[in-house]
């Protein structure tokens, strides 16, 4: 019985296959010929700064910093926009957990109230910590005091 591991060296979509630098090459020398051949044709660096732009504009397979700068910013957009929806909805969340959770202390509280009395809890002392804890569940409405 043989086990096999899965790879777990990848992550994420696998990779696009690498660039075929030798028909890259060619495609390159075929630029710069057809340059030489025009009038006026740059010289020097310029030659070759022009028939590398030529290839990689012409489906290199290259993507240039302008494109991937355009592409990353409207996914930061997005990302953000994402981020400030769940954001909110996270706040929303929180929001309803801390009403039904004061909902349901103030249930206790008002059941714990009416569970104690002199006949279930006959000690004074537990009865008042019983109803010292649903006042900590369910404060007591305040009365305004008038000083008179």
């Amino acid at each position: 019985m043989s086990t096999t591991v899965a790879d777990t060296t990848t992550v994420g979509p696998p990779l696009p296959p690498e660039p075929d630098f030798a028909a890259l090459g060619a495609r390159l020398a075929a630029i710069i010929g057809a340059i030489i051949r025009e009038p006026d044709f740059p010289r020097g660096d310029d030659l070759y700064a022009v028939a590398l732009q030529r290839l990689l504009v012409n489906g290199s397979g290259f993507i240039p910093l302008r494109e991937h700068r355009h592409t990353l910013d409207s996914h930061t957009v997005v990302d953000r926009l994402r981020w400030q929806t769940a954001d909110a909805r996270n706040r929303e969340l929180w929001e309803q957990n801390r009403r039904i959770q004061a909902d349901g202390m103030r249930a206790a509280g008002r059941a714990l109230r009416g569970w104690v009395n002199d006949v279930r809890v006959p000690s004074r002392l537990r009865r008042e910590g019983a109803l010292i804890a649903a006042d900590v569940l369910d404060p007591p409405e305040k009365k305004e005091r008038v000083d008179g």
